[in-house]
């Protein structure tokens, strides 16, 4: 009997056009099934098939063939590269979030007046800003780039050119893309239409629910095409039915966003939009229209709700901080030491953004805040510690489900989508039970909201819906999902039928090698290729060189030719070795039988199986309103247990809110500062806003008891809206005023919470400093210019609960004009009265106070940063108030008789007016004998003595070395020396000249 070959293949590959498989024949003839790869579904792994005892092997597509599976394609799961994204258990489920999600903004403006819109792809939410005057500076459009940190910003052409330049400075000075975008874009007619055509305004019925057993009749064993005008009436009435009635009632809907009455947000939504769809942000298979687009929200921006604190503060404060990554292979950016990054102990993707946007946005609202830190009191508690514990872990669980229900609606989610989905019902369901286990939670607005959105019972109907309808083993084999058995009898018929496809093509090859000569049968194999049906193939013999050579045999008719690369068993059968193969595929009647008895199986069961899972997302999207809310619960949840976990490591401190507009903090600390030091000092500060004086008219705003010489004892009993701090060089007072500007923010993020209370905080709804001068190439201004844009947007935009910190502001300049320009700051403040901000204040200009530039008398607090000194003769003294007329003296006798000092990192009432540069510059490694010149020459500039300097005498050392060189330059004038002399001649006698000086030398 001759020896054939047997083959059949399905369609599972996107970019690899031929892969082959082995497997031995119950008869003494070989058998083999290679699969062959569709050019529409994605690549997928090359698994070992156990129970049909097939082993993979990889072929090259020579581009001879082409073969075509659409049904095959909404199944794949796997990426664009060829890379197979699913691993069967989606423990890799959070690297689709790891990729960049550009943000986008649009915005225009006339006459003072802006509009916008960006959108927010990590939360699908549509974020519109309503016509708003702004300030002749644009204060506000930049407060808002940077609190939304726009990637994309696109303007109108015709917008003010103020506004034009604003945007562009930002695009200079970030990372974005700015973009002036034609006027046409920016039409409030066309925005509208534009807003009203979004899914989430005009889609209000769920889709119709598809029946498993639904299927068409089929007369000739394969399954026939649905009915496409009932599919077409059902898809309408699924979106909405009749469009007028649908723009009408979208209409309705879109008046609650109050943006029909703002024709430049509307414009702007237009503009945004339009870059949405262009981009390819539209994701919906029936194109790539404006109902494509995945806006699962659209909220109105509240700016009187929300802290304004601009990217100067943020960068200064250290609340963000990015550096790069130390693999050299990541171009990626991590978060370095800053607030964000001890803050950040979150487990989700959507909790992570969430923290991040609260740490961009810190509240205004009272009982937001008080929530916070109720929950976090719950959570600190030591009865909730497993509890906690347990909510973390299963959050961990919890993946970016909104984008997940988006990827499924486009038609394009895969294994690893409804992977999530099932594990999300189960940590969901597992974290509502976490819940119930705390103690004394009933009053938590987190818990009570956990308890109410995450419905148990439905989450597990439709865990068990999904479980129940795919085959987790045979999808993660065959790399696209696939359904269970007895979901659909006749689908289940087709499985057994391919499963034993191998078999019978065995069989129809013996057959068909029985009619053929034997040199054909001794290679002859049949092949089942997806849409090319069965095929017989044999290797290309020597001398067909193109069709015409190919002989007929016995009616054969030829198909194609493919050239590809095959493993082979060696002479040994213990190596495989890779050879090239070049088969010719025929057909007969026997296989036009099979493609018409049997049919194109492997395309009956995907196409059956797409069905199926379509039916199964339409019920799965009926949950989609109750996952998104428990998601958005879940992720709040996360950010209030990654505060709880920095509570716990920081020993943070749950300060009192008050409606005060005042800042009490007792032994307060810096949370970054303390971590790079092995020891921290606390300190404390009282400020209150508000309490400013009419300098005009000398008349002080706030109580006359309050206006006195500090004292230690009665300072903390003084109203005062700005506290002026002094002291040494590096002797903590940056460090002072971050942190007393960083505790108020976090306490409005929703700081840490123990029993005790160490600090009373008034609602803060603007953080301006001047603090870190960011200087750049790119930017035109001096440092000192960069500091006084600082200053004068402060100025412009504080109010009475505003915070300011001045961190020696002036010192860009002359002393002079630095020290007046810092006074004239602090009299402008003062002069608002009750509209006074909080201010902390630093200066090295100790010449303001020498000089009473500054009233004493002000609604100023004085302080200073303790030093211990220590002198020769063993006697310790601290820095003290030096306001006498002694002052200059005692200073000038401290310098000298000091040999060393200790910085106590310890706020005191009082001025200190000695800086201390000499010591700090010794400590830094300058040469002491540029010190020791420092010091005299600050001696003498201290006594105004600086003429000395012009009568000073040289050493011994130097009229010696100035008399020699003299009669150098005597000897040397006296010299004839003529050009044409010769040169042995002239090197003798600046021999004779400088004998002198080289026998000095020697």
């Amino acid at each position: 009997m001759a020896r054939t070959k047997v083959s059949g293949s399905t369609t599972t590959s996107k970019k690899r056009g031929h892969d082959d498989t082995e497997t031995a024949s119950s008869t003494s003839k070989r058998s083999k099934i290679s699969k062959t790869n569709d050019s529409n579904s994605a690549t997928t792994r090359q698994k070992t098939k156990q129970t049909r005892g097939v082993r993979w092997k990889k072929g090259v597509d020579a581009g001879t063939v082409s073969t075509i599976d659409d049904e095959n394609d909404a199944s794949s799961v796997t990426s664009e590269d060829g890379v197979d994204a699913s691993d069967g258990d989606g423990d890799d489920d959070d690297k689709d979030d790891d990729e960049i999600n550009e943000s986008s903004m649009a915005i225009t403006g006339y006459q003072g007046r802006i509009g916008a819109a960006y959108f927010e792809p990590e939360t699908g939410i549509l974020f519109l800003l309503e016509d708003t005057q702004d300030s002749h500076h644009f204060d506000l459009t930049s407060m808002l780039f940077e609190q939304v940190k726009p990637d994309v910003l696109l303007a109108s052409s015709r917008a003010d050119e103020r506004l034009i330049g604003k945007c562009q400075i930002y695009g200079d000075e970030s990372s974005a893309r700015f973009s002036v975008r034609p006027h046409r874009e920016f039409v409030p007619e066309r925005g509208n239409d534009r807003l009203l055509s979004l899914r989430i305004l005009n889609q209000f019925e769920p889709l119709a629910d598809l029946d498993y057993s639904e299927t068409a009749s089929c007369s000739t064993g394969t399954f026939g095409a649905q009915n496409a005008y009932d599919f077409m009436r059902r898809r309408q009435e699924a979106q909405g039915g009749d469009p007028t009635l649908k723009l009408w009632k979208a209409s309705i809907r879109a008046r609650n966003f109050s943006a029909s009455n703002s024709p430049l947000c509307l414009s702007a939504v237009g503009a945004l939009l339009e870059h949405l769809i262009r981009v390819g942000a539209a994701t919906d298979l029936e194109g790539q229209d404006i109902g494509g687009l995945d806006v699962r929200s659209i909220e109105m921006v509240v700016l009187n709700q929300v802290m304004q604190i601009n990217a100067d503060a943020l960068c200064s404060l250290q609340v963000f901080a990015s550096e790069g990554h130390a693999s050299m292979h990541s171009d990626k950016m991590k978060e370095g030491l800053s607030l964000f990054g001890i803050l950040d102990h979150t487990r989700t993707k959507l909790g992570r953004a969430r923290l991040k946007q609260w740490l961009l946005r810190p509240s205004l609202d009272m009982d937001i805040i008080t929530s916070r830190h109720d929950a976090l009191s719950c959570f600190l508690a030591a009865d909730n510690l497993v509890a906690v514990d347990a909510m973390q872990a299963h959050l961990r669980g919890i993946k970016n489900i909104p984008r997940t229900l988006g990827t499924l609606r486009s038609g394009r989610g895969g294994l690893k989508e409804w992977t999530s989905l099932v594990k999300f019902t189960f940590h969901v369901t597992m974290l509502r039970e976490a819940v119930g286990e705390l103690s004394l939670a009933n009053n938590i607005d987190v818990v009570q909201k956990i308890v109410s959105v995450i419905d148990v019972a439905r989450f597990n109907e439709m865990g068990t819906i999904v479980n129940e309808t795919i085959d987790w083993e045979a999808s993660m084999n065959e790399g696209r999902v696939s359904v269970r058995h007895n979901i659909d009898p006749e689908l289940d018929e087709k499985k057994r039928v391919y499963d034993g496809l191998d078999t019978f093509l065995a069989k129809v090859a013996l057959r068909v090698a029985d009619s053929v000569s034997p040199d054909i049968a001794n290679h002859l194999n049949v092949n089942y290729l997806p849409q090319l049906g069965y095929l017989i193939t044999t290797p290309i013999q020597e001398g067909w060189l193109s069709q015409a050579d190919i002989p007929t045999v016995g009616g054969w008719q030829f198909q194609v030719r493919l050239d590809c690369f095959d493993w082979t068993m060696g002479a040994d059968s213990s190596i495989a070795i890779l050879v090239f193969n070049r088969q010719a595929y025929f057909k007969n009647q026997d296989m036009q039988d099979l493609d018409l008895h049997i049919g194109d199986l492997r395309s009956i069961i995907t196409g059956r199986e797409i069905e199926i899972m379509h039916a199964l997302q339409e019920r799965v999207m009926e949950y989609e309103d109750a996952m998104k809310a428990s998601c958005d619960a879940c992720s709040e949840l996360d950010c209030l247990l990654s505060l709880t976990t920095a509570s716990r490591i920081y020993d943070f401190v749950r300060p009192h809110m008050t409606t005060e507009n005042m800042l009490e903090i007792i032994n307060g600390r810096h949370p970054l500062q303390e971590l790079c030091e092995d020891t921290f000092v606390p300190n404390s500060c009282y400020i209150v806003g508000g309490c400013g004086t009419n300098v005009a008219e000398g008349v002080d705003t706030s109580d006359e008891e309050d206006v006195q010489q500090d004292t230690e004892e009665s300072q903390k009993h003084q109203k005062r809206s700005i506290v002026v701090c002094t002291g040494p060089n590096a002797c903590g007072k940056s460090v002072y005023l971050k942190q007393n500007a960083l505790i108020p923010l976090m306490a409005q993020v929703g700081w840490s919470a123990w029993d005790t209370t160490a600090a009373t905080i008034g609602i803060v709804d603007r953080i301006f400093t001047r603090i870190q001068t960011q200087e750049s190439v790119g930017k035109t201004q001096s440092a000192f210019m960069i500091d006084l844009a600082q200053v004068s947007l402060a100025l412009r935009n504080c109010t009475e609960r505003s915070l300011i910190v001045l961190d020696e502001f002036g010192k860009g300049t002359l002393p002079s004009d630095g020290a007046g320009m810092l006074c004239g700051v602090l009299h402008h403040l003062l002069s608002k009265g009750t509209a006074c901000p909080k201010v902390i204040a630093t200066t090295h200009f100790h010449e303001i106070f020498s000089n009473n530039l500054l009233d004493m008398s002000l609604s100023i607090s004085f302080l200073h940063m303790q030093v211990i000194i220590s002198t020769e003769s063993g006697r310790l003294s601290y820095s003290e108030n030096f306001d006498d007329g002694d002052s200059e003296q005692e200073e000038v006798a401290t310098k000298r008789a000091l040999d060393h000092f200790t910085f106590l990192y310890s706020v005191a009432p009082g001025l200190s007016l000695g800086s201390h540069a000499a010591h700090c510059a010794l400590l830094n490694g300058v040469p002491p004998r540029i010190v020791r010149r420092a010091g005299h020459v600050t001696e003498l500039l201290l006594k105004h003595e600086l003429t000395i300097l012009l009568d000073e005498k040289m050493t011994e050392q130097e009229e010696k070395e100035l008399e020699e060189a003299e009669q150098v330059t005597r000897k040397f004038c006296t010299l004839d020396l003529d050009p044409g002399q010769d040169h042995a001649n002239v090197r003798e006698q600046l021999a004779a000249v400088l004998g002198r000086m080289a026998h000095r030398d020697a």
